[in-house]
């Protein structure tokens, strides 16, 4: 799995040219192969991860991305690559044991998987499920990566509520399912959320999931979201998404979207594009769903566009008379021109 088999390897424009999956950089990669005990090259060499490598090669990995983490240079143009080797959790996955605080710039961190945008088997998660970690990962950083990834909160105590926080700019995530509070115990978390922006500007996810389908994971009957945003973000774009809930009640304050705080949780325009909300466990809308997709307080100036999307499971789109400030593209008036804004 290295650069090429060219003597001294490939590059266009001088960048170096990987395989599938794997973005070019100007920096430098470092591999890393969780649960490597069990892993063996074709060759008939044992690959072992330690934190004493030097990540440079496939041959010697590093043991997880926060030792990767701790060797990319903010602002190099460094890069991670973390192994999904094997079907079993223990060779595919790297444990966090505390909160990764991301305040590096200009990384890429790729998971070496199929991007099949749901449970990708390129995984970061709690260590046990007795590790609680309000969150996973908290981005700060600017202009970062993150691709062919599941970021997954499944710890069983109660303060786990999170599974990504994002308050830098400009960072992308394609085909990363994002997964807060995952474990099904306890079940139903007040405030809990897959996806947190806080300040988050000109961030892109594309092909993503949020949320699970199994368990009231993002779910309670408090005001809850599986994704939130909680404090002056900007233009940010969701597109070709998923976002799941598993929901069996109708709450006004609890939905796939949630807009927290006094009217300034987003300024600026937040776009869903060719997104899909599911609430699962309601099976069809008819069957008394949660009320409203959207739900929290009216933003003073943003707004929620949501061009091409498709919801089953929810009431509405926006229960909150008084916020109006959804607007859709479909079913509502498209066939007139235009948008219309979305009320109860």
């Amino acid at each position: 799995m290295g650069i090429t088999n060219f003597s001294k390897g490939i590059a266009s424009y001088g960048v170096p040219i990987y395989g599938a999956y794997i973005p070019p950089i100007i920096g430098t990669y470092y591999h890393v192969c969780p649960g490597s005990a069990t892993i063996i090259n074709t060759e008939g060499k044992q690959i072992v991860g330690s934190s004493g490598n030097s990540g440079l090669t496939p041959e010697e990995p590093l043991d997880s991305i926060v030792t990767a983490y701790g060797k990319c240079v903010s602002g190099a143009g460094d890069g991670i690559i973390v192994w999904g080797y094997g079907t079993s959790t223990a060779m595919n996955t790297s444990y966090l044991s505390s909160v990764l605080a991301w305040s590096k710039s200009f990384i890429t961190m790729v998971g070496v998987t199929p991007p099949i945008a749901t449970s990708q088997r390129a995984r970061i998660a709690n260590a046990s499920g007795s590790t609680t970690l309000a969150n996973l990962i908290t981005v700060s950083g600017n202009d970062n990566s993150f691709i062919n990834l599941q970021i997954g909160n499944w710890g069983s105590g109660a303060a786990a509520l999170g599974g990504v926080i994002v308050s830098g700019v400009r960072n992308y995530f394609g085909n990363v399912h994002f997964i807060g509070a995952g474990n099904t115990t306890p079940a139903q978390l007040t405030g809990s959320y897959s996806l947190d922006l806080q300040g988050a500007d000109e961030c892109k996810f594309v092909d993503c999931t949020f949320g699970v389908d199994t368990v009231d994971a993002d779910g309670s009957q408090a005001a809850t979201g599986t994704i939130k945003f909680t404090s002056g973000c900007q233009t940010n774009e969701f597109v070709n998404c998923k976002i799941l809930t598993y929901y069996s009640y109708a709450s006004a304050i609890c939905g796939a979207v949630h807009h927290v705080g006094a009217g300034d949780s987003i300024t600026r325009s937040q776009l869903f594009k060719n997104c899909t909300f599911i609430n699962f466990k309601t099976g069809l809308p008819t069957t008394t769903p949660p009320l409203s997709l959207v739900v929290g307080t009216a933003p003073n100036n943003g707004v929620i566009l949501l061009d091409n999307c498709t919801m089953l499971g929810y009431a509405a789109y926006d229960g909150t008379a008084a916020n109006d400030r959804v607007y859709v593209t479909t079913p509502a008036s498209n066939a007139t021109g235009g948008l219309a804004v979305v009320t109860a």
